[in-house]
């Protein structure tokens, strides 16, 4: 995966990662509020882990310069672990970052690695752990699209309204209930990869991904997405509305 970084960043991260070779990786991305280590350390073994901490607080709200700076700090962060992926095959993700955030972390990393996914239980906030590694389930049935442009929305925690409606449109719908399973991730990585497939194979020239979910679906998302794809942009809502886009497989944002 060629990850967008400076050449003086590939030399500095060549010299760096060089004394976490091998070691096991424990990744977190939040750019919505702080995720604690303790929640981390209670739920898995962290000797000898090498720990990834990219988390931004905003006091000037969501604004675009923000998101900027804190994919400029993914990207270099995804690099690092990009150039040690060789080395071990296990991830430890967790986080409360913005779904196209998360999504792009999925895509860069993508699904052939064993994941442990650390969230937070709907109903009582409790932090879990879900062990994931890919597994297609039975493909659905889905219609070829009529459209060159096509909406694909993810409600797995609540309803999605978009205003788009005229768009060759799919929806997954199966909401889950307080805690995610391994299950429920392959269940949206079949219907992603089944999607996407299906528009690659039609002609499609952009996809529009909306996603109402917690992070370790959005990320299972991601990891189904392929830069063979049609270019597919992931929206951001900023209170009531959609604000902003990024696209995958480019990782630019723009503003809607």
């Amino acid at each position: 995966m060629n990850i967008d970084v400076s050449l003086i960043y590939k030399i500095f991260s060549a010299i760096k990662t060089i004394f976490w070779r091998n070691a096991k990786i424990i990744y977190i991305n939040s750019n919505k509020k702080i995720q604690s280590k303790e929640s981390i350390d209670s739920l898995t073994g962290t000797k000898n882990y090498h720990w990834i901490n990219c988390q931004s607080h905003f006091k000037g709200g969501f604004k675009l310069k923000n998101y900027k700076f804190h994919l400029l700090r993914m990207k270099r962060h995804l690099y690092d672990i990009s150039r040690n992926l060789d080395e071990t095959n296990c991830l430890t993700y967790s986080g409360f970052v913005s779904p196209m955030f998360a999504a792009y972390d999925g895509f860069c990393l993508g699904d052939n690695i064993n994941y442990s996914f650390i969230d937070c239980d709907s109903g009582n906030s409790t932090a879990y752990k879900i062990n994931y590694s890919k597994n297609l389930k039975e493909t659905p049935a889905l219609e070829k699209p009529s459209t060159k442009l096509v909406n694909v929305l993810f409600c797995c925690g609540h309803e999605i309204n978009i205003f788009n409606t005229n768009l060759t449109t799919y929806w997954f719908r199966h909401k889950f209930v307080n805690r995610l399973t391994q299950s429920y991730l392959h269940e949206v990585y079949t219907f992603a990869n089944a999607v996407f497939e299906l528009c690659k194979d039609s002609g499609v020239e952009r996809i529009n991904l909306y996603i109402a979910a917690k992070q370790p679906i959005s990320f299972v998302i991601g990891t189904a997405i392929q830069t063979c794809y049609p270019n597919i942009f992931v929206y951001e809502m900023v209170g009531n509305e959609y604000k902003y886009a990024m696209c995958i497989q480019t990782g630019k944002l723009e503003v809607v």
